[in-house]
């Protein structure tokens, strides 16, 4: 059972500070969540993956109903960061699909509203997914497509570097960092 995660913290914007909110997300957060991940697709990935892919994700009513609704159902592995009321943010986690790791957990997205990014946002996201998976997982693993700039990030927030996995989109191999969580 996962302990509720109900954290504050203040941005500056301007010169007023603002409430961030992190909490578990729940259904009513699933549409926020699919949209900040497909605008952060396209802009993260423009210069790495194809612009037809990029340009295509969930460009149907069909396509994006099936999507939502894959979020809907893996919420629970879900935490949101809200400003104003708006989820801005968002991070998945949950135990490692990477068949070598599978005893760690794993940050598999993170992914924060372009107008939001280098507020402090993705720190905290990180911090709560690090601290919830600690209380299950000994260890702790991320990975990152080796041209995002987010590698960067995850650096930062003391991710040290154990070696390199392959992510494979539409037939195309394409290499990831691999980062165990400090």
């Amino acid at each position: 059972m996962r302990m509720p995660i109900k954290l504050r913290s203040t941005v500056k914007e301007g010169k007023k500070m603002k409430d961030i909110t992190v909490r578990e997300a729940n259904t009513r957060d699933a549409k926020a969540i699919l949209d900040i991940n497909i605008s952060s697709w396209k802009e993260t990935y423009k210069n790495i993956f194809p612009s037809e892919f990029l340009d295509n994700l969930c460009s149907t009513e069909e396509e994006y109903n099936t999507a939502l609704n894959n979020v809907k159902e893996n919420i629970k592995d879900h935490i949101v960061a809200k400003y104003n009321n708006k989820v801005v943010g968002f991070i998945k986690l949950g135990q490692s699909k990477k068949e070598v790791y599978s005893e760690c957990g794993e940050i598999y997205a993170l992914y924060v509203d372009n107008e939001y990014i280098k507020k402090g946002i993705g720190k905290m996201l990180f911090n709560s997914a690090k601290s919830q998976l600690k209380e299950k997982y000994n260890s702790i693993i991320v990975s990152c497509i080796k041209e995002n700039t987010s590698n960067d990030f995850y650096l930062k927030m003391g991710c040290k570097k154990i070696g390199e996995t392959d992510f494979i989109l539409n037939n195309k191999k394409y290499k990831e960092n691999l980062y165990e969580v400090k």
